[in-house]
């Protein structure tokens, strides 16, 4: 009889034995174990969900016996024999951590295993692989996003406040989820999954946003997050200034506006030169007027300056010595933005006086009126 003489657990005690001949006393026999391990009821837990990179599942399985040693186990082609827990009760657990490349497995899939144990005896049992179904298994999403490139539309010119820039992120893969997402260091908006590995979002320019020049790189941070939870690396690759537009997110700014001469009177036909402050260059004159009147001749200065002039035509306006002269000027920058109407002019000290209308004769009357005047005789007009 070759069954093991173990009871009621093995190698709790030994038995030698017996036959005809005699055999020795029990502390001289041998114990026996003809029997390898059996290995059944494998369960995980969690066994539902989808589990992203660094989530754990613990795996037990049941073999009848304490007192086993781990020979080999894995879960998902990877190795987990360290995690290797005897739970005293015929039962054992290990656990299996997800890292980033390993193999995903989708909702539908049940998780590969290998289990092999070992007796004190040396016994161990073929490689258990049955793993539980798909339904009783979680999903493992063991591969984060990655984002291979983004580019701008458009991806030239200028864009100035109010105007739009989408970006397309190329991922590689459909149904991941925004992140962080940030151009020129702005939230975007609309967040599209276009459903072949691309994404959209949208940058509007506000006022007050940076300035980025013609031969800059806009700056992104682009997040995303797949049904996981795993998280991209933030990409930080702006394509090239070539392929990035222009922004100026900042209106013409008029400090400052000056009169020559800033004193005296101002005839019909006489003219006023007008400085304007702006602290930038290539700005445009989109509206000008002094005292109501178009100027002429507005000029970059090219130190952030210009000039403009008025010429006194007859019928302006009169201003006297005492008063300012009402002026409105309306700048442009390169990419369209336009200032708020420049209202503030000089103060009257700082500004001429004009007079626009010549002395006009209303009527003439003579004393006397009637009779005839003489050589040597006067009258009155």
């Amino acid at each position: 009889d070759h069954r093991d003489l173990h009871y009621p657990l093995r190698r709790q005690r030994q038995m030698c034995i017996r036959d005809s001949t005699n055999s020795p006393e029990p502390g001289l026999c041998p114990a026996i174990d003809a029997n390898t391990p059996q290995v059944s009821g494998v369960v995980f837990s969690p066994n539902s969900g989808i589990l992203p990179i660094g989530d754990s599942i613990s795996m037990t399985f049941q073999a009848g016996e304490p007192g086993l040693s781990a020979v080999s186990v894995t879960v998902n082609g990877i190795n987990v024999t360290p995690t290797f827990t005897d739970n005293q009760n015929g039962s054992y657990s290990v656990v299996y951590t997800i890292a980033n490349g390993h193999t995903d497995r989708s909702s539908t899939q049940q998780i590969p295993i290998s289990i092999t144990v070992r007796d004190d005896a040396g016994n161990q049992n073929v490689a258990y692989t049955t793993s539980p179904s798909s339904t009783l298994s979680p999903a493992i999403d063991a591969n984060k996003p990655v984002i291979t490139a983004v580019s701008f539309s458009p991806s030239t010119g200028w864009r100035k406040i109010g105007d739009t820039i989408t970006m397309t992120i190329n991922a590689g893969e459909s149904g991941l989820n925004q992140g962080t997402i940030t151009i020129n260091n702005k939230p975007v908006t609309s967040f599209t999954d276009l459903g072949d590995g691309t994404y959209t979002v949208i940058y509007s320019v506000a006022s007050g946003d940076n300035d980025i020049a013609d031969n800059d790189r806009i700056p992104v941070n682009v997040v995303l997050l797949d049904d996981a939870g795993n998280q991209s690396s933030a990409y930080t690759v702006s394509p090239i200034a070539n392929n990035c537009p222009a922004i100026d997110a900042n209106v013409p700014v008029i400090s400052s506006l000056g009169f020559s001469p800033s004193s005296g009177w101002r005839k019909i036909g006489d003219s006023v030169s007008v400085t304007l402050n702006a602290g930038e260059t290539s700005l445009t004159l989109i509206s000008g007027t002094v005292n109501n009147k178009n100027v002429t001749g507005f000029t970059d200065n090219l130190d952030g300056t210009y000039t403009a002039t008025y010429t006194i035509l007859e019928g302006d306006n009169d201003i006297d010595a005492g008063s300012q002269i009402p002026v409105s000027f309306v700048l442009s920058d390169v990419a369209g933005n336009r200032n708020i109407a420049y209202t503030s002019s000089p103060s009257a000290a700082n500004s001429p006086a004009i007079d626009g209308n010549k002395p006009q004769v209303l009527s003439l009357v003579y004393n006397p009126t009637s009779g005839w005047h003489r050589v040597g005789e006067s009258f009155t007009l």
